[in-house]
């Protein structure tokens, strides 16, 4: 009895295991937190170019090979060149000839990517509906170089029809007022989302749920690449 105490005891009293290596890469600090990416001008109109052209290209399936070049390998996963170029890919599609506007908002900043939604603005008596999308954006290099890539693209929401669609607006006319958008301020569109508490408190569970999604994902990603070290 006293042995198998004694054997406790020793037990109790040894160190708790150490964390490895790969959860202290995780889990401690190294420095002064990244920055978010801040929304300058210059930013402003590259990711509306980006948009612009992913919208016109792979969404509306006119010549959608061509947004190929500016899906990131996590959008690619799964398909090839090939399945683009005949439309089969990773964004709900929309009726090109109904295409009246696209529209755009800021929901979130990180030092990596940014979190978009993009509103599809249907021409009137088109009969369409309005599309609202939720999407993540990614740069790659730097200063003049930078170039963003689609990282991810899924729908959250249809609203109404053509006949509830403001006059049209463009994003790529940049000023000062352009960045009224990460201080609150929307364009009148974005009221047609929140139609209701029911919509409004769909499309926030739902966004929750794609983020949570895309964020486990990308943790798994840096998992087993450490793993792989």
């Amino acid at each position: 009895m006293a042995g198998a105490l004694a054997t406790v005891g020793l037990v109790a009293d040894q160190d708790p295991p150490r964390e490895s290596a790969l959860e202290r890469s995780l889990l401690t600090p190294t420095g002064p937190a990244p920055e978010p990416i801040r929304m300058t001008p210059a930013v402003r109109r590259e990711v509306d170019t980006v948009i612009e052209r992913f919208v016109r290209t792979a969404v509306v399936r006119r010549d959608p090979g061509s947004a190929w070049s500016i899906a990131s390998r996590n959008l690619r996963a799964g398909s090839t060149l090939r399945d683009w170029r005949r439309g089969d890919l990773p964004a709900h599609p929309y009726p090109a000839a109904a295409l009246s506007a696209i529209d755009w908002r800021v929901v979130y900043r990180e030092p990596d990517r940014l979190g978009i939604d993009v509103m599809l603005v249907p021409k009137a008596r088109s009969g369409a509906v309005v599309l609202v999308s939720t999407a993540e954006l990614t740069p790659v290099g730097r200063g003049s170089a930078r170039r963003w890539l689609v990282d991810s693209w899924a729908p959250v929401a249809t609203l109404g029809g053509g006949e509830a669609a403001a006059p049209a607006r463009t994003e790529t006319a940049v000023a000062a007022s352009e960045l009224a958008y990460d201080k609150g301020t929307l364009s009148p569109r974005w009221l047609l989302v929140p139609a209701s508490f029911g919509l409004a408190l769909v499309l926030t569970l739902v966004g929750f749920v794609v983020r949570s999604s895309l964020r486990a994902r990308r943790a798994e990603h840096l998992y087993r690449a450490h793993a792989r070290r």
